[in-house]
This record gives structure tokens, C-alpha cells and sequence, in this order.
């Protein structure tokens, strides 16, 4: 079977949804033949985001991932080139 990883953000801010979160529940309901998909959500705090993906990685041996997040004023999803905001946490929780 092919395993999909699937990640999003917990709400952080100001917001209380964030979209990618959002995701990470509508995979619950996914269903598709020769396909497993396992949502995993980070923490929005320094350091665990990283090392929770990795872990989930390493556990479930993923063919593929898709790692989502929240770009704030983004009216679509959009790829992400490069990920210039890597480690930009504006709290210190």
C-alpha cells in the first residue's frame, strides 16, 4: 500500500483555525484504493515542529509527504519554493 504523510500546523496567533489543520481532519475522511493517508499535526513551538515531523517520518515510513502550512492573506494554496520563514516563531511558548 502507498503511504501518504500528510502535516499541518495547530492554530497559532491571533487565528483559531488554521487551514492546515483543517486538512490534516478532511484526511480522516479520505478514501482512496492503494492508498493509506496519515495526518499528523505539528506544534507551533520552537524546535518540536521539526522533530515531530521527523518522527512521524521515521515511524510510519511515508512513499510520499505533503507538509502544509499557513501563509496569513493567501487566498489559494500555494507552494512554497523556499521556506525562508523556517524557524520564525513569534512566541516562546
Amino acid at each position: 500500500m502507498f503511504k501518504v504523510l500528510i502535516t499541518g500546523f495547530e492554530p497559532f496567533g491571533e487565528d483559531s483555525l488554521n487551514p492546515s489543520l483543517a486538512l490534516i481532519n478532511a484526511q480522516q475522511q479520505l478514501q482512496l484504493p492503494g492508498v493509506e493517508t496519515i495526518g499528523c499535526v505539528l506544534p507551533v513551538v520552537r524546535y518540536q515542529a521539526a522533530e515531530t515531523a521527523i518522527k512521524a517520518i521515521e515511524i510510519h515510513q511515508p512513499d510520499l509527504v505533503l507538509m502544509f502550512g499557513q501563509a496569513s492573506g493567501r487566498a489559494a494554496i500555494t507552494p512554497e519554493r523556499v521556506a525562508i520563514n523556517l524557524d520564525d516563531y513569534r512566541d516562546s511558548r
